[in-house]
Parts: structure tokens; sequence; C-alpha cells
């Protein structure tokens, strides 16, 4: 009967009931709770019709040990709303079972599977939990308010959180392998927290936090909206990446050090407002994009002592760099704005690509604007890119530091004024003229004393064979 539910609440129960009108069933509309005191198990078929609003409850603890049973789902809703007890097992959600909803209870152990388009349904409920469970396959947080805790090693290829206000709780120690997907035209915000226990969250090497084309929300990470109380301390070793223009990703987590890639790219932006650390990997911000370190009226520091730090777009932030600055990218140029304070460590290194004489599109240049004096420090590095080593000119200048303030120090391999490039076609002077660091008067290097005598000794070779060659033509005699 619609709307109507019949609730098993016995010590235990086990279903071994098959074949037509046996077993256990939820049909026209009813509901059937299955949530004795104890474990159950079911041997038996579970049935449900084509009405969505047919429902089955997992309650209780139900051992999957040996197995689910049978399911025969035409369309009906099966919601875990107790414990399932599938640890050293798998089951597989099919055609024949339907998808399922996570709605209050606990998946513990074991392996699930998915065949048919079929999935695990995130549902709105706080108790919401997945222990121990290796998920082959994608969790789907579609529904708005979707939210489930991970705890015990639990791993999943895709976490779709496309819910409004939908989000996910680690517990302390959880590395993750798969993707976050921030996703959905809902708007509201996506969340990644801890599940209200303070510790550490590690996106792994594989793991990835990113935005989806189409969000139009935004995305905090480290927040504690859904699960309160419990403080994230965040290691990135894979992948951040706030890829959709518009849209943020906030990290608000109590310290956060990058390994791996943090990035916003695309008109994309990323907010870390107590500054962070990169000890390897890239901090890379494309053009239109920013990334920032600022709380309230402060503005905060990122603090690079490895890896690199890269790209065309702002930087909101004071930045330490004892590492690579690399305005552009790779082989790239392009214009790297840094709107606070930049400190160039003893071993930093400032890489410039030259490749015309239009800064941002031929050649790279940093934009300081600090509030103190920008002292130069580490290594300049020099490479012409696209052929522009064959036709740069003695005259031509590239003024690839402005600051607001003025300019100390030199680079340190700055020798007599001139640094030469990487590759050794030739070196350029370095100089600071007003709050600007220039290149000029590109010179080739003079061919070395050693390379003048081997080509004279060449020369003197090959006029001794002529000489000789006539001797030999004439018989020998002397002209």
């Amino acid at each position: 009967v619609a709307g109507r539910t019949i609730t098993i609440q016995s010590a235990s129960f086990t279903n071994n009931g098959t074949g037509a009108n046996r077993g256990v069933e939820a049909l026209n509309g009813g509901i059937l709770t299955i949530s004795p005191t104890g474990a159950w198990s079911n041997a038996g078929t579970i049935r449900l019709d084509a009405n969505p609003l047919s429902t089955i409850n997992l309650g209780g603890t139900f051992n999957t040990t040996s197995g689910i049973g049978t399911f025969s789902n035409a369309g009906g809703t099966v919601n875990i709303i107790g414990t399932i007890n599938n640890v050293g097992s798998a089951f597989t959600l099919d055609a024949s079972t339907g998808s399922w909803t996570l709605n209050g209870g606990t998946i513990s152990g074991g392996t699930l599977n998915f065949a048919n388009g079929q999935s695990l349904l995130i549902g709105v409920n706080g108790n919401n939990l997945l222990t121990g469970l290796t998920v082959n396959g994608d969790l789907s947080l579609g529904a708005n308010f979707a939210q489930t805790k991970i705890a015990g090693g639990t791993t999943f290829l895709n976490a779709h959180l496309g819910g409004f206000n939908s989000g996910i709780g680690f517990a302390p120690g959880q590395t993750l392998s798969g993707a976050l997907l921030f996703e959905g035209g809902a708007g509201g915000s996506r969340f990644v927290e801890m599940d209200g226990n303070a510790g550490t969250f590690t996106i792994g090497a594989t793991g990835v936090a990113r935005t989806v084309s189409g969000f139009t929300g935004n995305a905090f990470i480290g927040s504690t909206s859904l699960y309160p109380g419990g403080a994230m301390t965040l290691i990135n070793n894979g992948l951040i990446s706030s890829q959709v223009a518009g849209r943020t990703i906030t990290i608000q987590s109590a310290s956060f050090t990058n390994n791996g890639t943090l990035e916003a790219i695309n008109g994309g932006a990323v907010s870390v407002p107590a500054g962070y650390s990169q000890n390897a990997g890239v901090t890379r911000v494309g053009s239109g994009s920013t990334i920032s370190a600022i709380s309230g009226a402060t503005t905060n520091t990122i603090n690079i002592s490895g890896g690199s730090f890269e790209g065309s777009g702002t930087v909101n932030a004071n930045v330490n760099s004892f590492a690579r600055t690399v305005p552009g990218g790779a082989l790239s140029s392009g214009i790297l704005t840094i709107t606070g304070d930049l400190a160039m460590g003893g071993g930093s290194t400032t890489e410039i690509d030259l490749g015309g004489t239009t800064a941002g599109t031929q050649y790279d240049r940093i934009i300081e604007g600090g509030t103190f004096a920008l002292t130069l420090g580490g290594t300049l590095s020099l490479k012409f890119i696209n052929g522009f080593q064959n036709s740069i000119q003695a005259g031509d200048t590239f003024t690839i530091i402005g600051s607001n303030q003025s300019i100390l120090g030199m680079f340190s391999n700055v020798v007599g004024g001139r640094v030469t490039d990487v590759d050794g076609f030739g070196s350029l002077a370095v100089n600071v003229v007003g709050n600007n660091v220039i290149l000029s008067n590109f010179l080739i290097p003079e061919p070395s004393p050693a390379i003048c005598l081997f080509a004279l000794g060449l020369g003197f070779l090959g006029v001794r064979f002529g000489i000789d060659a006539r001797r030999r033509l004439r018989g020998g005699k002397h002209e």
C-alpha cells in the first residue's frame, strides 16, 4: 500500500524466500524497513516494482560476507540506513539491484563494484560513512546537501560533488588517490573537510581536486561547515586545479603544503587566505587567473622553497622564492604580476625567455607591487626561444622586471655587468634603471684563444698541403 511501512525489528532476520510471491518486497509505493537489532542476511529475493516510491530500507547490520542474495529491482528505491558488513567480500550494483542510496548508513570493508550504469548515490545525512571500502567506480553527490564521511582507507575513482552545498569529510590520515570533481549548475558551495576530527588529509600523487566545466558554485577545502571542529592539515602531492572562469577554490586548512601542482588557469581562481609553503612541484597561475593569500586587510606569504612558481596571471600575495620563478612558463612568454613583495632568496633562479621584443607575448616580465624595496638575488637564467638568437639586434632592450619600489642588489651570476644565455649564443648587459631591470646590448661571444690557434693551424696546414701538391705536379722542383 502506497506510503505504508512494514518494519522488521526482530532480534535477527534471515530471508530465504525465492520465486514468485516469496521473499520480501515493496510494491505499489509501499515501504519495507529491515532493521533487526542483530545482524541479518539475505539468501533469498528482495523485490521492488517500477514505482519509484516503492522503498526497501536496509537497516540493522546487513551481513554481506556471503553475498547480498538476489535483488529484483524494476525501478524502486533502496536506502542504506544501517550498516552493511562487507569485510573481505564484494558485491555489485547492477541492473538487478539498481542504484542504492547511502542515507544515514555505513558500508564497511570489502569491495563495491558497478555494472549497467548503476551507482552509489550519497544522500542528505550527516551520519553517512564509507569505511575500509574499495569503490571500483564513482560516488555521486548530486543531491543538494549530500554528504558522507570517508574513513579506513576507503578509495574511489571519482566523487562527483554536484549538489548545492554537498561535501565529503575525511578521517585523519586519509590519502586521496581518486578525483574530487566540483561540478554542477546548482550554484552554492562544495566542501572537502575533515570528519569533525582534526588531522592530516593528503592528496596523493594520483589524487585530484578540480573544478569542472559548467560549474557555477565555489569550492572550499579545509572548511568546517559540514563537520565542525576538525582543523585540517592539508598536504598536496597531486593536483589542485581551479580551471573554470569566475569560480574559486578556497583552501581554509590550518596549514597547507604543496608538493604537487597547485594551479589557477582559464580564468579560475585559488584563494589561500593564510598563505602556504611549497617544497616541490609547481604553483601555476594562468593568464586571467589569480592566486591569492589575503585575509581581510592582511597580505600573507607564499613560501617557495622547491619546485617552480610560474605563469602569466596575478598573484595577490607576498612571495618568498628560494627556487625557480618562471614568468610565462616553460618555453612560453608571459607577464607574471605579484601585487605584494617579492623576495629572491640566494638559491633562487629567475628564468626569462627571449623570443622577441614585445613583453608578455615574446619575452617574459615580472611586475612587482610591494611595499618594500625589491632586492635582486639568486641567479638569472636567459633562454632564447623561437630562434630569436638569429634575429636579435644589439640595440634591442628588454624590461624583464618592473617594481613600484626601488630595486637593490644584483643577480649573483651577472659578471662584469653581463650574463650569458643558457645555450651560449651570447650575452646581454643587465642594468637597474629606475625601478626596472633592463637587458640590452647583445653581444656574440668572441672565439677563445684555443679556437683561434686551432683555426690558424688548420689554415697553415691548408697552405702547406697546396705547396706540397704543386711540388708533386712539377716533379718536386722548387719554385
